[in-house]
């Protein structure tokens, strides 16, 4: 580290200092000091963001689709993602990649096991709502997940990672 504080102050010097010495002793002098610099130095290279990816269209039988996976892990991922990073995260669920998908919801009679009366399908069956993971269907959930009844956030293994369910109580 010190060598190389050494070795820019000596460069620097040349490139402020020499210059009334000529032109010919300044290119030598800098290729002398070039080549003392270890190979390791390379120039400065701006990092490069990776290119923006935009999301595939949404297809238009959504709701067809969402029959065939309605519940399960990663359903309709790839088109909903971007509007359930802004639906989740403005009703403060922290949701992660994958986790959050369409579904359906039942109404139970109130048990231990069910003390909000609300079953979520997740995962193929059906876990208990409770009233700190129930969020209810408004207006800051973007337009295109008002379509399904509920919604779930929980991981592959349902109801043991179930984090929140949007419901649509409107009927």
């Amino acid at each position: 580290m010190l060598r190389k504080l050494a070795l820019t102050f000596l460069l620097l010097a040349i490139f402020v200092v020499m210059p009334a010495h000529g032109q010919e002793s300044l290119d030598k002098s800098t290729s002398d000091i070039l080549k003392l610099m270890p190979h390791t130095l390379k120039p400065f290279t701006p990092i490069q963001p990776p290119p923006i990816q935009m999301p595939e269209p949404v297809p238009k039988n959504l709701l067809e689709l969402a029959d065939e996976c309605l519940g399960k892990y990663q359903c309709l991922h790839k088109w909903l993602h971007p509007s359930y990073s802004v639906a989740f995260a403005r009703i403060g669920c922290h949701c992660y990649s994958g986790r959050c998908r369409p579904t359906t919801y039942k109404t139970v009679e109130v048990t231990d096991e069910y003390p909000m009366g609300i079953a979520i399908w997740a995962n193929d069956r059906w876990c208990p709502v409770t009233a700190h993971t129930l969020r209810r269907n408004d207006s800051r959930i973007p337009e295109i997940l008002r379509q399904f009844k509920a919604h779930v956030c929980a991981g592959v293994n349902g109801c043991e990672e179930f984090e929140c369910a949007i419901l649509d109580t409107r009927g």
